[in-house]
């Protein structure tokens, strides 16, 4: 469901049902309180906005993910991501990464010849994303 959690400023971490297989449009944008999230391997898509604005600092994407849509982790904060999966470069939504004031980098080092599954990181604040 769409929007199901916008701008909950209470809300600080979610552990989603196992049955859920699509994370909804803009169901967590706004929530500046939530530090953690587990996303389960029942997920297969991800939408729009989901997170964005979000005070997510880290989030693992399990293998069962097949589709992350635009924007859907904009979050300033967010400075680790780990793909368990890959992800195709056409279900892979533009800007899924992004940092104020700059897009971030993060979708073009994932489909880089070094890219894939992994962990990659970014310092607080800065706008580049590296794969360790």
């Amino acid at each position: 469901m769409p929007d199901t959690f916008q701008n909950c400023k209470k809300l600080t971490s979610v552990t989603l049902s196992n049955k859920l297989t699509v994370i909804g449009r803009g169901a967590f944008d706004g929530c500046t309180s939530l530090t953690s999230i587990t996303i389960p391997n029942s997920v297969k898509e991800i939408q729009p906005i989901a997170f964005r604005d979000s005070g997510l600092t880290s989030v693992t994407i399990p293998r069962s993910v097949e589709s992350i849509d635009n924007d859907a982790f904009w979050c300033n904060n967010l400075t680790s991501v780990t793909f368990e999966g890959r992800i195709s470069r056409d279900k892979f939504g533009g800007y899924a990464y992004n940092t104020e004031p700059f897009p971030g980098d993060l979708r073009d080092l994932y489909f880089s010849r070094d890219g894939g599954p992994g962990t990659y990181v970014r310092f607080a604040g800065g706008k580049s994303w590296k794969k360790q």
